[in-house]
């Protein structure tokens, strides 16, 4: 019963290690090339708008992205298929979309609140480099 408890337990914790190693946040600076938008207070008038930075966490083996910068903390990510699966592709519940390029680090986002209130509807592209 001992051989049998020690590898079990020898199992798990081989498991959790390994589960582990491979989950690899790793922090990001990305920077916008263009932001375009729309404002919902000025009858949806187009402005291009100076880009900006923000900082992410990213694991690409892991499908995983949050941004505090951006207020995109809690996306679900997935892969797309066929010739597209090295695009990782992110959202939130509020309206926020997020698209990553896994071998080039290029990145487009929207954000699309805006079309419910006061909040400017954004599209962007640029791209990240890891810290």
């Amino acid at each position: 019963m001992k051989k049998i408890y020690s590898k079990v337990v020898t199992l798990i914790l081989f498991l959790v290690i390994c589960n582990y190693s491979f989950a690899v946040e790793k922090m990001y600076y990305c920077s916008e090339i263009e932001t375009r938008g729309f404002e919902p207070t000025e009858k949806f008038k187009s402005y291009k708008y100076k880009p900006g930075r923000f900082k992410a966490k990213i694991d690409i083996n892991n499908n995983f992205f949050s941004s505090e910068d951006l207020m995109l903390t809690h996306t679900k990510c997935e892969r797309m298929i066929s010739k597209w699966k090295d695009l990782m592709q992110c959202r939130t519940t509020y309206g926020s979309f997020f698209v990553l390029n896994t071998k080039n680090l290029k990145f487009a986002y929207t954000n699309l609140i805006g079309i419910y209130g006061n909040d400017s509807v954004l599209l962007a592209h640029g791209t990240c480099e890891e810290f």
